[in-house]
């Protein structure tokens, strides 16, 4: 009697643990678009990792004491979701092989290639299944994602009527200038909405309050894409959106309709992003030039990456350059055809997409990793798209979290996200896990070490060494965001004071 309350003691108490670790996730998800710290002597993109960084930290530490109380370990069967760990390894092992393993580890400010933020990133990918355990909870993931839609839609809406001194807290200076990273970054951001609320609107049964607030989500997000008129978001939803549209007339009557119902929101996508496709240009032209919208973004060409991933591979075809040093390779292998160019003194840190940058920087062993990774990701999508679903909310969670993430990943294909939107990739990519789990399209595989003391041993020294790792990662952090604000605080001070003695001290 003893051990049977014992154990359901600890089972109620690492339940609760659970939904700690689930809420810092929440919040983690909430702050991942708005989160700055409104002084100069703090980068903005060195803040947010940070912030990201305890978030995944703190959310695992939690969910690790949850484990050493109650005994019980279950991950998702899943070859997609096991990949990761692969791509964790491949990843590591490219940084310590770097040949500057200062840059490859974690950077000047912890940027979104160091090994410092991108292998959290995959822990934080494992976790969010593991902490979302039900429908409801991956819906409340959406209902915070769509809270902090709202906030930066106010927020831009406020600084386009009032002029961009309104809001700026002294980091914001121009129109451009925004909490999620480069202008086009928002772009992405506002696409995802777009796609989140068209869905939403399509499969899910919604409270009048709630479906209010989605069709304002869908309308006003459409508004802001106009307004930045980012030409691959137009491209990623008419794609998506006209697939979306073929599926749900394909597949509606199966799903229990008396008929396949035109998927209105859905159209008005696909027409809306094929006009901006071929017109975009001139309608965004006149608005630009009246929000002071305008700007240029260069990234090197496709043919450019690859010619820079071709010669960095012959120099170091196992493991590559390093994680983080693009840079460097750029310098040393780019295509003699750009000195005769504009951009002949520009260092690129990556090249033309996040993705595509791996095989200089990791080579190789990085490559297959991401490619079996991405691979395995699109059969769980195919077999989760083309199966019949045990209720309607079920296929909901299901479409969105796989279109939504199909989304995002496209976008660390052809582009370099800010680490705001790699963390959405991630969640994202993660609640798909979840929804796919709670659908029976994956299985849980279970394990409770309470009985097994040789497996007991084991489990719990493993966690307590990731405890300890997880600590000592959060104080290594912790002294990265102080360095980075003292350097900053000098270079500020010269630039202010033109003291060189008091900026250096």
């Amino acid at each position: 009697m003893m051990s049977i309350l014992s154990t359901t003691e600890n089972t109620g108490v690492s339940s609760g643990l659970d939904k700690v670790a689930f809420i810092v996730l929440q919040i983690t998800l909430f702050l991942t678009p708005i989160f700055f710290i409104p002084s100069l002597a703090v980068p903005l993109q060195t803040g947010r990792a940070t912030f990201i960084l305890y978030g995944v930290i703190i959310a695992f530490i939690i969910w690790a004491i949850a484990r050493l109380k109650d005994g019980i370990f279950e991950a998702p069967k899943s070859l997609f979701y096991a990949s990761a760990g692969v791509l964790a390894l491949a990843y590591t092992a490219s940084a310590l092989f770097s040949a500057n393993q200062a840059v490859s580890l974690a950077g000047t400010g912890l940027e979104l290639g160091t090994l410092a933020f991108f292998l959290p990133s995959l822990v934080l990918f494992a976790l969010v299944p593991l902490v979302t355990k039900s429908q409801q909870q991956i819906f409340y993931s959406y209902a915070t994602l769509l809270a902090a839609f709202f906030i930066t839609a106010l927020f831009h809406a406020i600084r386009f009527m009032f002029g961009a001194d309104v809001l700026s807290f002294g980091l914001f200076t121009s129109a451009t200038a925004n909490v999620i990273g480069k202008w086009n970054d928002l772009g992405i951001f506002f696409g995802l909405t777009t796609l989140l609320s068209l869905i939403t609107l399509e499969r899910a049964t919604l409270t009048k309050l709630f479906k209010i607030l989605v069709y304002v989500c869908f309308v006003v997000s459409l508004i802001m894409l106009v307004v930045i008129n980012f030409s691959p978001v137009w491209i990623s939803l008419a794609v998506l959106s006209l697939v979306f549209f073929v599926y749900k007339l394909s597949f509606g009557k199966e799903e229990g309709e008396l008929g396949a119902r035109i998927p209105y929101h859905a159209l008005a996508v696909l027409i809306v992003s094929i006009l901006f496709i071929f017109a975009g240009a001139k309608i965004s032209g006149l608005i630009s030039d009246s929000l002071g919208t305008s700007q240029v973004e260069v990234r090197p060409s496709w043919g450019a990456t690859f010619d820079v991933a071709k010669s960095s591979i012959k120099a170091d075809p196992v493991f590559g350059a390093g994680p983080n040093r693009f840079s460097s390779q750029w310098l040393a292998h780019k295509p003699a055809g750009i000195n005769t160019t504009l951009f002949w003194n520009v260092d690129f840190n990556y090249g033309i997409g996040f993705i595509p940058s791996f095989i200089a920087t990791t080579g190789i062993v990085g490559l297959l990793s991401v490619l079996l990774f991405v691979g395995l990701f699109l059969v769980l999508a195919v077999k989760a798209l083309l199966r019949q679903s045990a209720s309607p909310f079920s296929r909901y969670l299901v479409l969105s979290s796989l279109f939504a993430s199909v989304y995002l990943w496209i976008f660390s294909v052809i582009y370099v996200p800010s680490a705001a939107i790699w963390i959405l990739t991630v969640i994202l990519s993660g609640l798909f896990v979840a929804a796919a789990r709670e659908d029976k399209v994956i299985e849980v595989k279970k394990l409770s070490v309470l009985n097994r003391p040789a497996a007991s041993f084991i489990s719990v020294l493993l966690t307590i060494l990731a405890l300890i790792g997880a600590v000592s990662f959060g104080y290594f952090v912790t002294i990265k965001f102080l360095a980075n604000v003292y350097f900053q605080k000098g270079v500020t001070t010269i630039n202010v004071s033109n003291d060189l003695v008091k900026g250096e001290k």
